[in-house]
């Protein structure tokens, strides 16, 4: 009988030819013994992207596709806070509550490539765990990041893990009610630096199993064994679709190959301009930015704790 292997993703039409990328390679590499059934989480994917995606099924490989929006309507929110739940690396919190059949299954971002049978990573004992990840390599490589889940979050930076690539048990994330745990959080914090991680690190910090980092290599991680990458992960500014000497970019190149949107693909490559990425790196300073702001703030906070506590030694 074969086994059947639920993989998540979440897309809009900005990522369709990263997903159709994703999904291919997941193709390569699946075995005739399982059967895969892929959900695509969005708020806006057209009809015609959804036929573009649609010609990846295979007889052991089915794609599905769920619509967030009215759920996303039904949350008492503010609209801003309603806008940031349509950004898709926030989809996967309505997974336990959307997918309700399933008791596990493997959750993936758009901007990534398999390189061994996803079988393998669903397989992974959670151990009564909510989920299974693999350690955020930016908040170790990057003081500022790593200073501020520390600060910030009470989180050791080698304790934060990176949630674009996730084994779920969606039944101990149910119980947890993310949906309505997120409602609550958001009316406090904005979660503007490492969004979704944030509340995914808060929430399961000491309910998390770690994974190999094979299973998620991180293009930023320039010291690896390439052939040791199980599963890379595109971030911040390595994005082989933008960037021709993007870390591991020879894998997105090799499973883009034969696709209907291959020539679209490179089209974009080529048409990737210095102003484009000189747009890139000022995004991501301004991330920085607010993540050095939230640290000095938080920096202000105990000073200014410490020396009300020296003035009056009753205050605990």
């Amino acid at each position: 009988m074969n086994k059947l292997i639920p993989v998540i993703y979440a897309c809009d039409n900005s990522l369709v030819n990263y997903l159709m990328v994703s999904i291919n390679s997941l193709v390569a590499n699946s075995s005739e013994n399982n059967k895969y059934r892929i959900h695509i989480l969005n708020t806006d994917i057209s009809k015609e992207n959804k036929k573009k995606l649609s010609e990846l099924n295979r007889d052991n490989v089915s794609i599905k596709f769920t619509d967030l929006r009215d759920v996303i309507a039904s949350l008492k929110l503010s609209k801003e806070a309603k806008e940031r739940l349509e950004k898709p690396n926030y989809f996967k919190l309505f997974a336990p509550e959307i997918l309700v059949k399933y008791e596990k299954a493997v959750y993936l971002e758009a901007a990534t490539v398999v390189n061994s049978d996803i079988a393998e990573l669903f397989k992974t004992e959670l151990e009564g765990k909510a989920l299974a990840a693999a350690p955020e390599q930016i908040t170790i490589k990057k003081n500022v990041y790593g200073t501020y889940v520390e600060k910030q979050l009470g989180i050791n930076r080698d304790r934060f893990f990176n949630t674009g690539v996730l084994v779920l048990d969606m039944n101990v994330l149910r119980e947890a009610e993310l949906i309505k745990a997120l409602e609550k959080k958001l009316k406090k914090h904005a979660f503007e630096v490492l969004q979704d991680e944030e509340f995914l690190n808060i929430c399961f910090k000491n309910s998390v199993k770690f994974l190999s980092t094979e299973w998620n290599v991180e293009a930023i991680n320039a010291n690896l064994d390439a052939k040791k990458a199980k599963l890379v992960q595109y971030v911040m500014l390595t994005n082989p679709l933008h960037y021709k000497e993007c870390p591991l970019g020879d894998f997105f190149w090799r499973y883009a190959k034969g696709l209907s949107v291959f020539d679209i693909l490179k089209a974009e490559l080529d048409g990737y301009t210095a102003m484009d990425k000189a747009a890139d790196k000022n995004m991501r300073f301004a991330v920085l930015e607010t993540a050095i702001r939230e640290i000095e703030r938080e920096m202000q906070y105990m000073l200014e704790n410490v020396a009300v506590k020296a003035e009056n030694p009753k205050i605990a």
